[in-house]
């Protein structure tokens, strides 16, 4: 009963997991009662009852179960109270049992991040990769990357993003969009438009990265570049293209063409009524 208990657990079936412990209860009452606490602590925590999983769950540690779920869904519920201690206790004692499960070390880097305890932090990110199958690894180089450039590592970032491209293919727009932005925060505009360029290629319809390559166009005073851009930007996606009409309106004031400035400022106002966009990548002049 307490394998059926497991299988059960894997598959998700969890009224099941009950029903399979309270048999096992019958049988030995401690490892029956321990798993039957697990399994109600499941059922609560998939209900929203979080605060009553968590009893279940402190129970069937108190008989000796433990695995990997169970340590992390009490290092979730910690985490939420800021309880930052004890939820790396939690995720720990889960890498001890089940040490190559790369989002544990994902969710500790996070915590170590937070608490400014960056070489942890760094460590639990590169183990990630490590233990992460090269196919699968894209997520993991893409996270240690932004960890990096949250620390103004900007080599290293691009370094861990392009392993992310490697991985992904062609799939790889989140990252290859990453890379540019980086690109243009250390001021190497012209690779930021090649990587641009790339996007574009990949998906023609991208509106943002024709946007984005706009403005790098503009600072170069390549307004025709600039200008085209931006109109493609608003011809793919005119209902959300709020950012790329004011692009737009400044480029226009540049060439000397208020009348056009003016109307695209008015556009753009039309649109802020409406709901929110979606986030776009911006770059700065300084």
């Amino acid at each position: 009963y307490i394998s059926a208990c497991k299988e059960a657990d894997k598959q998700k079936a969890y009224n099941a997991v009950l029903e399979f412990a309270k048999k096992a209860i019958e049988l030995k009452p401690d490892s029956g009662k321990a798993h039957y606490y697990y399994g109600k602590g499941i059922v609560y925590s998939v209900g929203g009852e979080l605060e009553a999983a968590v009893k279940e769950f402190e129970k069937a540690r108190e008989l000796g179960f433990e695995n990997t779920d169970l340590y992390e869904n009490l290092a979730i519920y910690y985490n939420g109270k800021k309880q930052y201690g004890k939820t790396i206790e939690l995720l720990t004692r889960a890498i001890e049992i089940s040490p190559k499960s790369k989002g544990l070390y994902k969710f500790r880097g996070s915590i170590y991040r937070m608490l400014g305890d960056l070489d942890k932090a760094e460590a639990d990110y590169t183990r990630q990769i490590e233990v992460s199958p090269r196919k699968f690894s894209s997520g993991a180089y893409s996270n240690r990357a932004t960890f990096y450039a949250s620390l103004g590592r900007y080599e290293e970032a691009l370094k861990d993003l392009r392993q992310s491209i490697a991985v992904d293919g062609k799939h790889s727009f989140g990252a290859k969009k990453k890379v540019a932005d980086i690109l243009v925060i250390m001021k190497r505009d012209n690779d930021a438009i090649n990587e641009l360029t790339e996007i574009i290629e990949l998906d023609p319809r991208d509106d943002d990265s024709y946007r984005l390559r706009g403005s790098l166009y503009e600072k170069k005073k390549q307004f025709d570049k600039a200008l085209s851009d931006y109109n493609k930007s608003i011809l793919i996606n005119p209902d959300f293209a709020r950012q790329s009409y004011l692009s737009r309106a400044d480029l226009f004031e540049k060439m000397g063409k208020p009348d056009k400035a003016e109307r695209d400022r008015k556009t753009a106002t039309a649109i802020d009524k409406k709901p929110a966009e979606k986030t776009l990548f911006t770059i700065s002049d300084d």
